[in-house]
């Protein structure tokens, strides 16, 4: 869902995709768990030939698809825009790197990369601001360090879970941003 409150956008997140991908989630931790409980009678096993490897692959599939529900989960009870666009900048509240506030002086470009069926909106900053969005989390910095590899930018915007498509989103953006720079 998009509202428009006086030259401010707010794009929320999709909570029907959400949903879709808590469920999937739930359903991936409970294979994970199926793994570890039954580690001589799982095809893991049975193909490497070590119960470990059935316990391993459990945990992993726990950790990696369990924080994955929990996020969707979290955002399915959020109910603030996941991004905003207004006179001062974007806000970006709903990627996984969760940048805050990116004003235009610091947007260069704005770009639609698309991956296996995937839009991403990435932000191409001036030089200089890529320090600003360094993230604290090491995690969040390898994060940031791929974007920057691959898209070139510490910012990339995934557009799956919002309630608008990427080329509406990039129009909005660009939009707003010809009102203001």
């Amino acid at each position: 869902m998009t509202h428009a409150h006086h030259n401010t956008y707010d794009i929320h997140y999709d909570k029907g995709y959400l949903r879709l991908i808590a469920v999937g989630a739930a359903i991936f931790v409970l294979i994970g768990l199926g793994l570890i409980l039954t580690p001589d009678s799982n095809s893991v096993t049975n193909t490497v030939g070590s119960t470990a490897w059935g316990v391993i692959w459990g945990l992993l599939s726990m950790g990696f698809f369990g924080a994955t529900g929990l996020d969707a989960l979290s955002k399915l009870r959020d109910n603030r825009p996941a991004l905003t666009i207004d006179a001062v900048g974007v806000i970006d509240n709903g990627g996984v790197n969760r940048s805050g506030r990116i004003p235009w002086e610091d947007i260069v470009q704005l770009e639609l990369h698309r991956y296996y069926g995937q839009t991403f909106l990435s932000v191409q900053l001036r030089e200089g601001a890529h320090d600003h969005y360094r993230a604290a989390n090491p995690l969040r910095r390898i994060k940031v360090a791929v974007n920057r590899l691959l898209f070139k930018s510490p910012i990339h915007l995934p557009s799956s879970s919002l309630a608008i498509d990427g080329d509406s989103l990039l129009q909005r953006i660009t939009e707003v941003n010809a009102r203001y720079t």
